[in-house]
């Protein structure tokens, strides 16, 4: 990543000792000073500006990813944002659907960082982040009345962008839904996954009704039928053991 240059030899050790054998965390700290402009030149071709001891290495590939979004110009970090509460991969139809101005050199710039890599040109475009932590740190970066606005607006958009695809998409959108906090709905979502997984993937459904099952246990016991919410999942589970081979 750096060069084999004597004069960059320390530069390398420091990297190696500071990424305690992570090749990812490795990476972007180089990635992070080459971008703070301490390292001049190009990958595999880096030299070093001004002395050894001025450079401070982030103590977790965690900060290192921070800063690098922190670095990001407005409209880029807009895009990352949006990207992780979507999910470790998305297209750009979902993202417009919370940015719909987000513009393609925003994407492009975020490839070109190595933070996200294009997996497909046509039909559609879909990206995927380098690494989940990219994600990770991207996601845990926002306020979380943010996050939840975000994933209440993508859980509508999943539902109009293919009405007849709801119920194949129900998973999808429980999820989104219980990462907003909205339990309630997430639950009825979650059992209309399970109802239409159940003739297709048995294993599926019992997934689904085992999430029901636990977002009805987190419901407050003033809820109305509360009971019969968190009981249903678990006749279901019941029901289907033995169609799984559980005596």
């Amino acid at each position: 990543l750096i060069d084999n240059e004597p004069s960059v030899a320390a530069l390398v050790e420091r990297v190696v000792a500071a990424s305690v054998g992570n090749p990812f965390f490795a990476e972007e700290i180089v990635r992070d000073l080459a971008e703070r402009g301490v390292l001049a030149g190009s990958r595999g071709h880096y030299r070093l500006l001004g002395g050894l001891d001025e450079i401070g290495v982030p103590a977790t590939v965690q900060a290192v990813l921070a800063a690098r979004i922190d670095r990001l110009p407005a409209e880029a970090k807009a895009v990352v944002n949006a990207a992780a509460v979507i999910g470790t991969r998305f297209d750009v139809e979902t993202l417009q659907a919370l940015l719909p101005d987000a513009a393609p050199s925003a994407l492009a710039g975020l490839v070109s960082a190595e933070l996200i890599d294009q997996t497909e040109f046509a039909p559609r475009q879909r990206y995927c982040f380098r690494h989940p932590l990219v994600r990770t740190v991207a996601y845990e970066s926002q306020l979380s009345a943010t996050r939840a606005r975000a994933h209440r607006r993508l859980a509508a958009a999943i539902q109009e962008r293919d009405p007849s695809a709801t119920d194949e998409n129900a998973a999808l959108i429980a999820t989104h839904l219980e990462a907003a906090g909205e339990l309630a709905d997430a639950y009825q979502w979650h059992m209309r996954a399970a109802g239409w997984l159940r003739p297709r993937d048995l294993p599926a459904a019992r997934t689904q009704f085992l999430n029901a099952r636990l977002l009805a246990d987190r419901l407050p016991n003033d809820v109305d039928d509360v009971i019969e919410l968190r009981i249903a999942p678990r006749t279901m589970l019941i029901s289907t053991e033995s169609f799984v081979g559980i005596d």
